[in-house]
């Protein structure tokens, strides 16, 4: 019986695995980017289109955002424009479900400069673009897109630069 719990005995004390100690992240390889932080094109749901995304509201909010770990220490610009195509690939991707937009007339609402600035050590900057509802009428769907075209040198991030607000008039 001896024999055998000093087997078990050196079973259990000698048969620990080897630990790496912990070690910190590095970060060093990884560069900042700027990203829509609310992007919704492409879709997330490769099932369901975004209909109506934004009922009710008279006030959107075009965002850019620095993703990174930390703030940076000098401003960002970064440009925006309305991006017309990708008004024709939402049609053709949402067109099995009868969907059919049209680009929001620009008298339908405004927006200031499509060019911001995100401030020194800070991480996001908004646009906000006010939307006229008394001027979208019948029973058309409108979408207004936007797209980075810009970030100031900095790297944009592909599948996070661009914003679909799809509006029914309904």
């Amino acid at each position: 019986m001896k024999p055998f719990f000093f087997i078990l005995l050196i079973a259990c004390t000698g048969s620990s695995c080897l630990k790496n100690q912990l070690t910190s992240l590095d970060y060093s390889g990884i560069q900042p980017l700027i990203i829509v932080p609310n992007s919704n094109w492409p879709n997330g749901d490769p099932y369901s289109p975004i209909q109506d995304s934004v009922h009710g509201a008279t006030v959107l909010h075009l965002k850019a955002r620095l993703s990174y770990a930390t703030t940076v220490t000098t401003a960002i610009k970064v440009s925006f424009k309305k991006d017309m195509g990708l008004l024709a690939d939402y049609n053709t991707k949402w067109s099995a479900w009868g969907l059919d937009y049209a680009f929001l007339p620009d008298s339908c609402y405004q927006a200031g400069s499509l060019d911001a600035t995100i401030p020194a050590n800070t991480q996001q900057v908004d646009i906000p673009i006010t939307l006229f509802p008394d001027k979208i009428g019948g029973s058309q769907n409108y979408l207004l897109a936007f797209t980075i075209t810009d970030a100031g040198g900095y790297t944009v991030g592909a599948n996070e630069k661009s914003m679909v607000f799809t509006l029914s008039s309904q």
